[in-house]
């Protein structure tokens, strides 16, 4: 999908960026909820807790985040780096959508 956007002046694109960023943030906070809901009910599947799960996932992957320190950079942009803590930037999730994947972003 391709839109023209040279017709439209300045302040009319830095609106349509602000909504752009509220709708993807939406976006996010529905997947999110949508994935919890699933992986909730899969943990109920196999008789196990979700925060069972959880707490076993992050003790495996806090060893590993600790020996190696990964830091993940913007390959169009090294100035963006992310430690993978904490929210996803805009340009990881825009990297993701993409088809790049956590390993391309590695430094």
């Amino acid at each position: 999908m391709e839109i023209d956007l040279k017709q439209y002046s300045r302040s009319e694109l830095l609106e349509l960026a602000k909504q752009i960023d509220e709708t993807l943030e939406n976006k996010l906070k529905q997947n999110m909820k949508n994935a919890l809901a699933e992986m909730v009910e899969v943990a109920k599947k196999h008789e196990v807790t979700f925060a069972d799960v959880i707490e076993v996932y992050e003790r495996k992957n806090s060893r590993k985040l600790a020996k190696v320190g990964l830091i993940y950079r913007n390959p169009n942009n090294p100035s963006q780096t992310w430690t993978g803590k904490g929210r996803r930037p805009l340009w990881v999730l825009e990297l993701l959508r993409e088809g790049m994947t956590f390993d391309d972003m590695l430094a």
